[in-house]
């Protein structure tokens, strides 16, 4: 073999080694590096988000008949300004049993053993703070557990989410969130100081506009106004 081609030979390695050196940095130090960072300011900015001391929604009837009451569901904040995409519920019967719940971080939090945070930063964060869950929607003519979803399940609520795409240890943690909202005893074992729910009861009508509220420390009401003739045209 010449001595070029022996040169040559050595470039190519010196540069496939530099190559993979680069991945292996990249992998093991530069992309844990960016992800711990992002998890971080993701993990304040919910937090934060957690100071929310009520959830509010409009509700406007779309279709009425004699069996069944097409609605939009709309989150709003204290503005008026709109949260979320909106949502579509169709009922059977003409009466709404909005359910929603809190689950408050009084005590000490005991995430799972494989969550990513260890306990004493995850209690710092979160205790002290509520979440509140607008959990599901159903008739007066269905059963409380064959109800719609209204949060859906496993994700942040709308007022609680990140502008930041989320990491894996937020979806995981609103997992654990979901099941400690609708599991009594496994709240218990979370350290969850309490979960509570109850539900706001309205008969719906067409032409009229509906306000539900949500605070933490009082059950789930619903207003009632007038939508404007310009509205229903």
């Amino acid at each position: 073999m010449s001595r070029k081609s022996l040169l040559l030979i050595f470039v190519l390695l010196l540069v496939a080694a530099g190559a993979g050196g680069v991945y292996l940095a990249e992998e093991l130090y530069y992309k844990p590096m960016r992800e711990q960072k992002q998890m971080i300011a993701n993990l304040k900015t919910m937090v934060e988000r957690l100071t929310a001391k009520q959830r509010l929604a409009q509700i406007i009837v779309l279709e009425q008949s004699d069996t069944r009451t097409k609605f939009k569901f709309v989150e709003v904040n204290d503005k008026g300004e709109k949260l979320g995409d909106p949502q579509i519920f169709d009922i059977e019967g003409d009466t709404a049993y909005f359910e929603a719940l809190v689950i408050s971080f009084k005590g000490a939090y005991n995430p799972h053993n494989d969550l990513p945070l260890k306990s004493d930063e995850v209690n710092r964060e979160l205790t002290g703070h509520s979440i509140i869950y607008f959990s599901r929607v159903f008739s007066s003519k269905t059963k409380p557990e064959d109800g719609v979803p209204i949060d859906k399940p496993n994700t942040a609520p709308a007022p609680y989410r990140s502008p930041f795409p989320p990491t894996a240890l937020e979806q995981k943690l609103w997992t654990d969130f979901w099941k400690i909202a609708n599991d009594p005893k496994l709240a218990q074992q979370y350290g969850i100081d309490y979960a509570s729910g109850n539900a706001a009861i309205m008969k719906l009508e067409k032409g009229n506009f509906y306000i539900l509220e949500k605070q933490l420390n009082s059950p789930p009401f619903i207003r009632t106004e007038k939508v404007p003739a310009v509205l229903q045209e």
